[in-house]
């Protein structure tokens, strides 16, 4: 057990039963859930399948993943990971098959990010650029712990928020270096081993790199924690950070076609 675990935060029942999986990850007692994915084998060649496939596939898997991971939270073991492909594979391939149409976030461009000769919102094509990553210790105290959350910093954005707290990264879309999935899964296992409660994947908004951290996390095939941490976040209605209903949409993107508000970090 480590210190995180003994922080005075865990006394309330409220958050300890709200954060009962993360912290059970984060104490090295449950698999994180990628590791869970990957010991659902799956019958595709993820590569060589069709699109429409590769979701039939994944609307199979995930109600039998769904299950497995129930059953892991009430104290089952975790199975050996598939010899083949898994749902991992699946996933990380659908993430490279949607960058040809990006519709990862709410704008819904359709620009194809792997051609990169048209750009939409987020101004990237395929590639992801980091700014920094280290042991974040500004972090929510159950984030942070005692030795920081391993936050690796992306550039770009999708959204022009006018209150944006990194603003001198996120709107600049060639800040920072260029960062193959490879090199982000080595960030993500050193911050792990340096002694990290989880890996904190920040921005801007980190759903415009999803094909590279789905990658990285393929790729990983190791017990860390993980969390989204963002800017904002895509809200059906606005939260009670703004006094007005119109103020999100004039504030975080300066457009009627979708509704953002400044939000709390949200855990995986």
């Amino acid at each position: 057990m480590s210190d995180l675990a003994h922080l005075k935060i865990w006394d309330d029942p409220a958050i300890r039963d709200r954060l009962f999986w993360y912290l059970e990850v984060a104490e090295n007692r449950r698999p994180a859930k990628f590791r869970i994915a990957a010991t659902l084998g799956t019958h595709l060649d993820p590569v060589a399948s069709s699109e429409e496939a590769l979701w039939a596939e994944l609307d199979r898997l995930t109600p039998i993943f769904v299950r497995r991971w129930q059953a892991i939270r009430a104290g089952a073991s975790l199975p050996a990971t598939a010899d083949g492909p898994s749902l991992l594979e699946v996933c990380r391939e659908l993430a490279y098959r949607m960058l040809a149409h990006c519709n990862f976030c709410p704008w819904n461009c359709r620009v194809d990010r792997i051609a990169g000769a048209k750009f939409g919102a987020c101004k990237l094509a395929s590639a992801s650029r980091v700014s920094s990553y280290f042991h974040h210790t500004g972090e929510e105290l159950f984030y942070r712990g005692t030795e920081g959350s391993g936050t690796i910093f992306f550039t770009s954005c999708n959204m022009r928020c006018a209150f944006c707290q990194n603003g001198d990264i996120s709107t600049d879309k060639d800040n920072g270096e260029e960062t193959d999935p490879r090199t982000l899964a080595a960030m993500a296992w050193t911050l792990r081993r340096e002694g990290c409660h989880n890996i904190n994947w920040v921005g801007g908004e980190v759903v415009i790199h999803l094909h590279a951290i789905v990658d990285a996390i393929t790729l990983l095939g190791r017990d860390f924690r993980r969390r989204w941490s963002l800017g904002g976040r895509a809200e059906p209605k606005p939260t009670g950070c703004f006094g007005s209903t119109k103020c999100p949409a004039r504030l975080s993107m300066r457009a009627s076609s979708m509704r953002r508000c400044c939000g709390i970090a949200t855990s995986l």
